[in-house]
């Protein structure tokens, strides 16, 4: 009510939400919570955290981050204090796949599934100049690993940045691995 009360009259809003005047100005004088003090610590806490991660890191990362600094608070406190947007910023229109071309030489590391092993993805991926590689029959665990990787990269580095060359899309994944 205070951020509208600019365009709207406190009581036409306490009317609407069905609250009395004087409860509201008096909820208005009542003391911060000792929760809601220590959840604005710990949203700054989480939020340097987050930048520190070149804004890359989720709640477990965050809470092993806190952790090292001495911070303690359980995975859904943190989970619910961080507002992280996953991968998109609508508002510049990073994270939609604009930026570079598909290269020269990518490899696209798949299992032996049918969307994988069907002639419309060998010749789209021909097309496109990217090289297919398969994991053996039945081997669950294959991928796991490359999984991972490649899951975190796309979701901490990818979906979030537009690269205007190769040059800096390179270095910008090769800091990611290395950093």
């Amino acid at each position: 009510m205070n951020a509208n009360q600019a365009d709207f009259p406190i009581a036409n809003m306490c009317n609407t939400f069905n609250v009395s005047k004087s409860g509201y100005y008096d909820w208005q004088e009542w003391p911060v919570s000792k929760t809601a003090a220590a959840n604005t610590v710990l949203v700054e806490q989480i939020r340097a955290a987050y930048q520190i991660s070149d804004a890359t890191y989720g709640m477990p990362r965050i809470r092993a981050e806190l952790a090292n600094l001495g911070i303690t608070a359980s995975r859904t406190r943190i989970a619910h204090l961080l507002t992280r947007k996953p991968g998109v910023d609508n508002a510049s229109g990073q994270g939609q796949g604009q930026g570079l071309t598909p290269a020269q030489s990518f490899i696209h590391h798949s299992d032996q599934g049918s969307q994988y092993t069907s002639l419309a993805f060998g010749g789209r991926c021909k097309a496109m100049n990217v090289r297919t590689s398969m994991g053996t029959v039945k081997d669950a665990y294959d991928n796991a690993m490359a999984d991972s990787f490649f899951a975190s990269l796309e979701c901490e580095l990818i979906d979030s940045r537009v690269w205007q060359t190769k040059t800096q899309a390179r270095l910008d994944v090769f800091t990611w691995i290395e950093a």
